[in-house]
């Protein structure tokens, strides 16, 4: 991975947005703050902890390339180039768990 266009870091882990709206985490994820899923075809399994980039899947965010990240301490937001959001971590008030949220 180049320098990324952005990085945002939460309490244990750090996600960084390339130029193409790729969009990479590393770090803590025992609350899916990575966005860093388990699936069956998975070699990661959830809170698994990754001391390097790894790219989340672009079908996470539908194929849109993201153009905003941010990060809260255990949660993680992107924006998509067509203004939908997409959340996932843990919030303790009214957001998922967890798992992949659109708005």
């Amino acid at each position: 991975m180049r320098a990324p266009l952005s990085r945002q870091g939460g309490l244990h882990h750090s996600v960084a947005l390339s130029e193409d709206g790729r969009v990479f985490a590393w770090g803590r994820g025992d609350y899916g703050q990575t966005g860093l899923v388990h699936t069956d075809d998975d070699k990661i399994p959830v809170g698994a902890c990754s001391h390097v980039p790894l790219q989340l899947p672009p079908s996470a965010f539908g194929g849109a390339p993201i153009r905003l990240l941010e990060t809260g301490s255990s949660h993680s937001v992107a924006v998509t180039d067509d203004n939908k959001v997409y959340t996932w971590g843990y919030v303790e008030v009214a957001v998922p768990g967890p798992c992949w949220a659109a708005a």
